[in-house]
């Protein structure tokens, strides 16, 4: 799930998904986004992931910061290579949150 592109949200939305999918995994993708609320959105989503061991991180940030050219002059929106390397990230996050010997209960994290 990538949350909080467009601005913040309360905490009660990811505590929401969580009572709605029980104990199933749920993979956040933090976000970038050069925007005032980008900070408060990353640390919403990791806080959840403090709360909930359901939930693992997905950093995405990390990615788009370290690769150029995946994203458009605004920062944000993902250009054609951009949102093959995005599909890649979650990709590998599922194949990840999926392993057997998986051990990625509470703040987990996926580096891509």
């Amino acid at each position: 799930m990538h949350l909080g592109a467009n601005g913040p949200f309360p905490d009660s939305t990811i505590d929401d998904v969580i009572d709605i999918i029980g104990h199933r995994k749920l993979l956040l993708l933090n976000v970038k986004v050069p925007r005032r609320w980008e900070g408060e959105v990353n640390d919403r989503l990791y806080a959840a992931a403090e709360r909930h061991h359901e939930i693992q991180m997905v950093d995405w940030r990390a990615v788009a910061d370290a690769e150029p050219g995946l994203l458009t002059r605004d920062g944000y929106h993902l250009t054609p290579r951009g949102a093959k390397r995005y599909t890649d990230v979650v990709a590998d996050a599922i194949t990840e949150a999926l392993r057997p010997n998986n051990p990625g209960h509470g703040n987990g994290h996926y580096p891509a």
